[in-house]
């Protein structure tokens, strides 16, 4: 809101000079194609592209959190939406495959989140947890959409399963369990050649090589319990944790109602009318999705990745 305001075209045009050149192109292809036609279209329609390396710009880089933070944001929902989060790791991090099997192991239908927060404590409208990389470090996060009058239950329920994790090893079941989802899934998104596709220039842009998709399944295979344990009580410190909360606009207002009745006359003290107001049923909504990785900044020449195939193409992913 403060910033976009005050883009101006010269400034975009700006930016575009100095950060679209040669060294920073990465294009990528992958299907059933003549090479020879496709890399003369490619020459044609870069072929103008000002050589040289490209502006570097400088990000201002947030400082890693030293102490819990809470933020607070009501809407005109029925649901409230909670987010746990934890400083990540950046895609060159080899803690990365260790993070993910963590992820796997705690969210999904079989996942223990599902499982003890939803199942049996029936806190859950939708919950799930992501590890996701950045060029700088990413997020790992916990998300729970819940009742309004349980938020204090669900994010207790949350932290106890942190704490479960942290402080417990996991068995090796669920650890092979995670592993074999997280294989098969790759393996079975490998056959869209267009994921294939900006999987590979992603992957050459952020300076992994665009064959990255052939390391991950061993790497992930090779994450072992000890793994596990150590990149939880590495990054799941909940002293540092940021709890992100969208509430209700209606549950503020019962918020301040209940207040002002408390102070007038105690807590059991509530109206009748007030309770009911309390009690209404919020939507079930889609599970929090994650964001896309961030473009990285690439160095080197202008590169075209050509995979020629039959049928669907070479089959390939990146993280």
């Amino acid at each position: 809101d403060k910033t976009v305001p005050g883009f101006k075209v010269a400034d975009l045009a700006e930016h575009y000079k100095r950060t679209f050149v040669g060294e920073n192109i990465v294009v990528s292809i992958v299907g059933d194609f003549d090479a020879a036609r496709v890399l003369r279209l490619a020459s044609r329609l870069f072929g103008g592209v000002p050589k040289g390396p490209g502006a570097k710009i400088a990000v201002p880089k947030d400082a890693a959190p030293t102490k819990r933070e809470t933020a607070h944001v009501w809407k005109d929902k029925e649901q409230a939406h909670i987010v746990l989060g934890f400083r990540g790791v950046t895609v060159k991090s080899e803690d990365r495959f260790a993070l993910e099997v963590l992820a796997t192991i705690l969210a999904g239908q079989g996942g223990r989140l599902f499982l003890e927060l939803r199942d049996k404590k029936s806190l859950a409208y939708s919950v799930t947890a992501s590890n996701v990389e950045g060029v700088e470090p990413g997020t790992f996060i916990l998300y729970m959409g819940t009742s309004p009058a349980r938020i204090d239950e669900a994010v207790a329920g949350m932290e106890a399963e942190v704490k479960r994790i942290v402080e417990q090893t996991v068995p090796p079941a669920e650890i092979e369990r995670a592993k074999r989802y997280l294989v098969g899934s790759h393996e079975v998104s490998l056959q869209r050649v267009g994921t294939v596709a900006s999987s590979m220039a992603f992957n050459e842009a952020y300076g992994l090589g665009y064959d990255e998709y052939l390391r991950f399944p061993a790497a992930v295979t090779a994450v072992t319990a000890d793994d596990v344990a150590r990149v939880a009580k590495k990054y799941l410190n909940l002293d540092r944790a940021t709890v992100a909360m969208v509430r209700p606009k209606t549950a503020k207002g019962v918020e301040k109602k209940e207040e002002k009745a408390k102070a007038k006359t105690g807590p059991k003290a509530m109206p009748k009318a007030m309770e009911e107001e309390n009690e209404e049923t919020p939507k079930v909504t889609e599970n929090l999705k994650t964001k896309p990785k961030a473009k990285a900044k690439a160095k080197g020449k202008a590169k075209t990745k050509a995979t020629p195939a039959k049928g669907k193409g070479k089959k390939n992913k990146g993280n």
